[in-house]
């Protein structure tokens, strides 16, 4: 679980500075939209790899492994959302 939240966290953390240095111009919540939507591609490009690999929590096909998926991509975005909370509160100060 906290593996994925801070993978979400990290993911989104590299998307935002990458899309702030980027385009100096576009309004913040812009980029906030692209990170989450970025952090979520990664997850299901991770839960690829780990299908690919056999690597998942459960056996591919399982119901455990269905769950196991959306529990991570879930912890991915939450890791994403917690950056965006961070990155506006500290923005204010």
């Amino acid at each position: 679980v906290m593996m994925h939240i801070l993978g979400g966290i990290g993911i989104s953390l590299s998307l935002f500075w990458f899309f702030k240095t980027l385009n100096r111009d576009v309004q913040d919540r812009d980029i906030y939209f692209r990170v989450v939507i970025f952090t979520i591609v990664a997850g299901l490009m991770w839960e690829g790899i780990e299908t690919y690999y056999r690597i998942a929590g459960a056996p591919v096909g399982t119901i455990a492994y269905y769950v196991d998926t959306i529990k991570d991509l879930i912890n991915d975005t939450l890791g994403s959302f917690i950056t965006l909370f961070l990155i506006k509160i500290f923005k204010k100060q």
